[in-house]
């Protein structure tokens, strides 16, 4: 039987965040960008973990009565499993714990999937950022849910 945690991210996990954010991403983020996220007093760095290896992770930045998705991912191998639900799940919890107002994030125009879930939790879309990704070059979608 696979043993799923969601638990705080720490130094421990760093090798096996890089492992997902470069499988998933085409400009991954690097170790010293995760560090901060890890060291940052504003933020959540979660891992989800399968038998103690890193499938995914959520990164949430929290501002006032707001949390911004900086950034969210499960193994390729492991998507379409219903892994992203349980991070969202987790985080909105979380957020809501934190008495967050506000939930955001971006995604890429072209990422249907990732849509279709930030969608299925109530996420609206609030605007675009022109070219906001690179490689390749693509807008933004902004989304927010409001918690409370």
């Amino acid at each position: 039987m696979n043993e799923i945690r969601f638990i705080e991210a720490d130094i421990n996990y760093l090798d096996g965040i890089m492992t997902v954010e470069k499988k998933c991403f085409t400009v991954p983020w690097s170790k010293n960008m995760f560090l901060s996220e890890m060291y940052n007093d504003n933020t959540f760095l979660y891992v989800l973990l399968e038998n103690n290896a890193v499938i995914g992770y959520i990164s949430l930045f929290k501002v006032l009565d707001e949390m911004h998705i900086n950034n969210i991912a499960v193994d390729p191998y492991c998507q379409r499993k219903g892994y992203a639900s349980l991070i969202m799940d987790r985080s909105i919890e979380i957020a809501k714990e934190l008495s967050v107002t506000y939930l955001t994030l971006e995604v890429r125009k072209a990422n249907t999937p990732a849509i279709e879930l930030y969608k299925k939790y109530g996420f609206e879309i609030m605007g675009f950022r022109k070219d906001y990704y690179k490689n390749p070059k693509e807008d933004a979608i902004i989304m927010t849910k409001e918690l409370f």
